[in-house]
């Protein structure tokens, strides 16, 4: 029984960008605490619009919420080549009404990368990937967790490079 942020207040993404400045999908995140999981996508975010991250944001926080109900935006990464969410070592997510969108359409004669997707859930958490990567490094390989007990309802995925939802 997945339990996402049910009971906690909530944080709400009221900006598009730029990535961790206050109001963003980042900022929300790093937010998140254990009065504060339950993370939505306002209603006033302009239909159409669009969330970069500059970089994958690691869902490593239990008892999360990603609520993307309320808002006709989609995420993206900011280049190709990268997740956009990477959950790991957690559990507990719910994610609903998620939109996410790869580079494949900006590109399409771009080598596609190994993992480069949208969503990654690591389910085994043990392996290395990216060596060169201290927080892939830190949440799996020395932990060996990987997602469990999380759901993950009406997320839409499209253009990636490799995998538009991974689970393994």
């Amino acid at each position: 029984d997945a339990k996402g942020g049910s009971g906690t207040g909530v944080i709400k993404v009221t900006a598009l960008g730029p990535d961790g400045a206050p109001g963003t999908l980042r900022w929300a995140y790093d937010k998140a605490n254990a009065q504060n999981r339950r993370i939505v996508l306002d209603p006033s975010l302009p239909a159409g619009g669009v969330i970069v991250l500059d970089s994958p944001l690691y869902a490593r926080k239990p008892y999360v919420t990603w609520d993307g109900s309320q808002a006709a935006v989609t995420l993206k990464g900011k280049q190709a080549g990268t997740d956009v969410l990477f959950f790991t070592a957690t559990h507990n997510q719910i994610a609903y009404s998620l939109r996410c969108e790869g580079h494949w359409k900006e590109n399409p004669n771009y080598e596609p990368v190994n993992n480069a997707g949208c969503i990654t859930m690591d389910g085994d958490g043990g392996a290395i990937q990216y060596p060169w990567d201290d927080k892939w490094a830190e949440s799996s390989f020395y932990t060996r967790r990987g997602v469990r007990d999380s759901i993950f309802d009406r997320v839409t995925t499209s253009q990636c490079e490799d995998d538009c939802l991974a689970m393994w």
